[in-house]
């Protein structure tokens, strides 16, 4: 089946995620390519009533 036949009629959601808030960075230049970026943090319970918070780097 080719791949644009697979989501032609069909609702879906892209969820992209990372290793996670303990990631190590190894390399300064590593972290260079982060600054000014948002990000999300999905919380498993509210936090100050909010389970989705948006933060800047």
């Amino acid at each position: 089946m080719p791949v644009h036949d697979l989501f032609n009629d069909a609702e879906y959601v892209l969820e992209v995620s990372t290793p996670g808030l303990d990631r190590k960075f190894f390399y300064l230049d590593q972290l260079k390519n982060y600054i000014g970026e948002k990000f999300l943090v999905k919380f498993k319970r509210p936090l100050d009533g909010a389970l989705n918070l948006v933060f800047s780097s």
